[in-house]
């Protein structure tokens, strides 16, 4: 894992702890009885924290995307909290754990484009 290790001690922090919270809520609001279970549920918490891991390895594109990942993956957990646990809890709240990810994918392209554009911006300063 040299990646992790070239990272910023925040981008590891956003990584370990989105993904922590991401498994106690998986662990929380699954049933897991069988191998089944675990053979959907690992897959699944990988597309979970996917849109959020991929911001903060962005390390390049600057410090945009370490914010983008902290706001999106708090927005993320706010979202699922209320899902589950919140006033919004209905049958079909557990397809939020296939769509937000898809959400937040979206939602990373414009922070993906102001990194960019930040360090266009940057790079045109003497």
């Amino acid at each position: 894992m040299p990646m992790l290790k070239a990272l910023s001690p925040l981008r590891r922090a956003i990584i370990v702890g989105y993904a922590l919270a991401c498994l106690v809520l998986l662990a929380t609001t699954g049933s897991w009885d069988s191998a089944g279970s675990l053979l959907f549920g690992v897959p699944l918490f990988f597309w979970m924290i996917l849109p959020i891991v991929g911001l903060a390895v962005a390390q390049p594109l600057g410090p945009v995307t370490a914010g983008g990942a902290s706001f999106l993956g708090l927005g993320g957990l706010y979202l699922y909290w209320r899902a589950f646990f919140g006033p919004d809890i209905d049958p079909q709240s557990g397809l939020a754990y296939i769509i937000l990810p898809v959400y937040q994918m979206l939602a990373s392209i414009p922070v993906i484009i102001i990194a960019l554009i930040a360090i266009k911006l940057k790079a045109k300063r003497p």
